[in-house]
């Protein structure tokens, strides 16, 4: 405001600043809805603001900062200690005040203002003053000229017929008696008052009041003209219609000859939109300061030299200071000093007129603690408005979140390497139970060693694939069960994996029935290995359970080639069953249908809940239906798209199934020399099994016992194929494949098909496999199919190199001879 309450302003700021962010946003508001000035004052501080419309009343530009003794100039003396004394009023009682000044304008022009002012208190005490001014220049003058035209009137009222036309563009006009009642109105009076000329004439004032001002103010102003003085007044009257008007009222008694009033004429201005702003001011003011109070946050109002001008109780509590003490230092001096480059940076940026946002850094608390404050500000007429939340709790739950996650990941990282271990020293003895087994089948025995043998291989088989099921589960787990896709033919990989199964059922006596939907045939594009690991573990849960009856299998894919094929397989038995309870919880990892069926059948009930997971990696689902003691029915359902439409697979261009009793590619037919096969295995009983396998076959097989030796006599001898193991002495297999593709490009070598022949068989090592230099990957342990498969496998992947290497063997053979 501009006043001037001291001569010595060195207890004030050197900026005039707002003391809450509030207050500005109020004034600021006003400056859009209105021309009236509005200003606050600290009472503690004198600091003073003025709005925009304050600053053009007094011609002064944004530079100027209005101290109070800067403010005193602006006033006449009279009018500056009428001033004063409202203003001690208000500090100490609690009163506002409602003048009219003269003033001298910055650029000395002489006007008239309205200032107001009222008390803001805070806890019961009054802790600012608010208010606004107005430019009534003109209005005084006009008043000025009504008081002069009233005067003549008493000289001329045969001409107020002619006044009245020109006050009812302008103004309310009355005449009233001495008795109070009204003698005239003018029409500008009765359209505002909702009354008639009529209903007017010859009624007390009264009849406009509206219970608002207290009867003493009329009391005074009777006693005022009646002296014959002049009365002014804002007023609020009472219309017919019930509605409420304000209006600045002047009212001056006519005098007769001795000097003793007549009548009076009052003139009034509707000020009733004037009003209404200001109370929305008012409003406006009370709502944010109350918001600035009440805010968790911190909110603080600072100038750009870093001083602290007002804060919210909120920053009290966080950093544990006064308010006082806040507001006399500077935000730098509580920053940390790791801090503090980042934050004059911030200051820059608010300078240049650019917001911050998201600056974070540390405030030393009062009682020492370091607290982490999240800041945005924004400048705004030459002061920074923040607001800072304290994120010391969320930072420290996040570092705890961040341990944990590293804890969780060195425990996830060695459960894989602890698997990875595991599967390697369980797979390494089992593919000599499983080859050996396997390779006696193969021989001609008695019925009674031939059912000890299947009951080895048997039992081998189902440790390899309780093995496959604990590594599945780890890698579903950890995110890493990939999919491999690539055409297949659908019959074959469903017949392939029901065979095993089809046996069994056939040794327990009941049926085994596979069915086809007519779209089931021909070649799809995807995941062959899990989709036999979905029928093989679907199968087998219906053979075990199921003593009596039989098991039926129908695959069938559902959609054409345009619409998306579905693959649906239903495996239904006529088994145990189970009931809904059970049902609800099948499908769980280490589940079965209640805790008999481990002791009565084994399993550890990993099976179908890896089934859930492949199925909903590859985009389906998997349930199941059942009535307990009648048998269930199992459907798996997922998009499998074709690789070869039903008339290209019908006219020849695949086949249906293969000859699972053909003799493999690489079986020695007399014609030319045997395939040279190096295999680098350092175990005596692997190197074994291999040899039992592939010795039907006539190949001639070279053994080394680690990556050195598979170097050497690559160096001195060719070779079909390379079998190499991962793990092993002196050199390990990755380091041997690399060494010889590294021979094989240096000297121009043609490139010889290389397998990892290994019980390290998680993605992780095919991956490491391949990127050595590796062709494909077999996994321990072997079975007779497996390893010829693979071998043909990898013969297929380089049958140029390998035809090639033929030639050359053949052609130094016929040398020698």
């Amino acid at each position: 405001m501009p006043l001037a309450f001291c001569e010595d302003d060195s207890h004030v700021n050197q900026v005039g600043v707002m003391t809450d962010a509030a207050e500005l946003i109020s004034l600021q508001a006003v400056a859009s809805l209105t021309k009236v000035g509005a200003w606050t004052m600290h009472c503690a501080t004198r600091t003073i603001v003025w709005n925009q419309q304050f600053r053009r009343i007094v011609e002064v530009d944004d530079e100027f900062f209005p101290s109070p003794a800067a403010t005193r100039k602006f006033y006449q003396p009279e009018a500056f200690e009428t001033l004063w004394t409202c203003v001690e009023a208000a500090q100490f009682a609690g009163e506002g005040w409602d003048l009219e000044v003269p003033m001298i304008t910055a650029t000395g022009r002489n006007i008239w203002a309205r200032m107001t002012g009222y008390a803001v208190y805070d806890n019961g005490i009054v802790t600012h003053l608010a208010g606004a001014l107005q430019d009534i220049t003109i209005d005084v003058e006009r008043r000025i000229e009504l008081q002069d035209m009233a005067a003549q009137a008493q000289l001329a009222l045969v001409n107020l017929s002619t006044y009245q036309t020109v006050l009812d563009h302008h103004a309310l006009v009355a005449t009233i008696g001495l008795d109070g009642r009204f003698a005239f109105v003018n029409d500008l009076f009765c359209s505002t008052s909702g009354y008639s000329r009529e209903e007017l004439i010859g009624q007390s004032q009264s009849i406009l009041e509206s219970d608002y001002h207290p009867q003493s103010l009329f009391r005074r102003m009777r006693h005022t003209l009646m002296r014959g003085q002049t009365w002014h007044h804002e007023l609020r009257h009472g219309a017919k219609n019930r509605a409420i008007f304000w209006v600045d009222m002047t009212i001056v008694p006519v005098l007769d000859a001795h000097g003793r009033p007549e009548r009076y004429v009052s003139v009034s201005y509707d000020i009733t939109e004037r009003k209404k702003t200001e109370a929305k001011l008012h409003e406006a003011t009370s709502r944010i300061v109350g918001f600035f109070d009440v805010a968790h946050d911190a909110i603080c109002v600072a100038d750009m030299s870093g001083n602290f001008v007002s804060v919210n109780p909120a920053m009290e509590k966080i950093l544990g200071y006064s308010t006082a003490e806040l507001e006399k230092g500077g935000f730098v001096d509580l920053i940390h000093s790791d801090d503090i480059a980042a934050s004059l940076k911030a200051v820059k940026q608010l300078k240049n007129g650019q917001s911050v946002d998201e600056l974070i850094n540390r405030y030393r608390r009062q009682d020492g603690q370091w607290r982490w404050m999240e800041w945005r500000a924004t400048p705004r007429d030459g002061l920074v408005y923040c607001s800072a939340r304290d994120i010391s709790d969320r930072l420290a739950h996040e570092r705890e979140l961040l341990a944990a996650r590293e804890i969780a990941e060195e425990a996830t990282k060695a459960k894989s390497q602890f698997l990875a271990n595991m599967s390697h020293e369980i797979r390494t003895p089992l593919n000599g139970v499983i080859g050996i087994a396997s390779a006696l089948s193969r021989l001609k025995m008695p019925d009674k060693q031939r059912e000890m043998v299947d009951l080895i291989k048997g039992s081998g088989e189902t440790l390899e694939r309780l093995l496959n099921d604990i590594l599945d589960l780890s890698k579903i787990e950890a995110g890493k069960l990939d999919l491999l896709i690539e055409d297949f033919n659908l019959v074959r990989e469903i017949e392939s994996a029901s065979h095993l199964m089809a046996v069994r059922a056939d040794e327990k006596g009941i049926g085994f029935k596979i069915s086809y939907g007519h779209n089931a045939r021909g070649l799809f594009k995807g995941d062959a290995v899990r989709l036999r690991q979905i029928v093989s573990n679907l199968a087998s849960n219906a053979v075990k359970f199921t003593h009596k009856g039989g098991v039926n299998i129908h695959i069938d894919v559902e959609g054409d080639d345009v619409q998306n094929p579905h693959l649906v397989i239903n495996v239904q038995d006529t088994g145990i069953g189970f009931d809904k309870a059970a049902g609800q919880r099948l499908f769980g990892r280490f589940e079965q249908a209640d805790g008999t069926i481990t002791r009565s059948f084994g399993g550890t009930g990993l099976g179908l809940s890896i089934c859930r997971a492949i199925s909903e990696m590859m985009g389906g689902s998997i349930h199941a239906t059942s009535t307990l003691g009648e048998g269930s029915c199992f459907t798996a359902t997922f998009p499998l798209p074709r690789a070869m439409n039903l008339l290209e697979f019908d006219t020849g261009n695949a086949e249906l199934a293969g000859d699972d009793g053909a003799e493999p590619a690489f079986a020695d037919d007399g014609e030319g020399p045997p395939l040279r096969l190096l295999v680098a295995e350092d175990h005596p009983i692997n190197q074994k099994v291999v040899a039992m396998i592939l010795e039907p076959y006539g190949i001639d097989i070279t053994f080394a016992n680690d990556g050195c030796e598979a170097l050497q006599h690559f160096d001195t001898a060719q070779f079909d194929a390379i079998l190499m193991d991962m793990q092993m002495p002196v050199m390990d297999g990755l380091t041997a494949i690399a060494a010889i593709r590294e021979r094989e490009q240096r000297l121009g070598l043609i490139r010889t098909p290389i397998a990892v022949l290994s019980a390290n068989a998680m993605a992780e090592h095919i991956a490491m496999s391949l990127e050595a230099g590796s062709d494909t990957h077999i996994a321990k342990p072997v079975t007779p199919q497996s390893l010829s498969s693979g071998i043909e496998k990898l013969l297929a992947l380089s049958s140029a190199n390998a035809d090639t290497i033929r030639n050359v063997a053949s052609e130094a053979t016929k040398v020698s001879a």
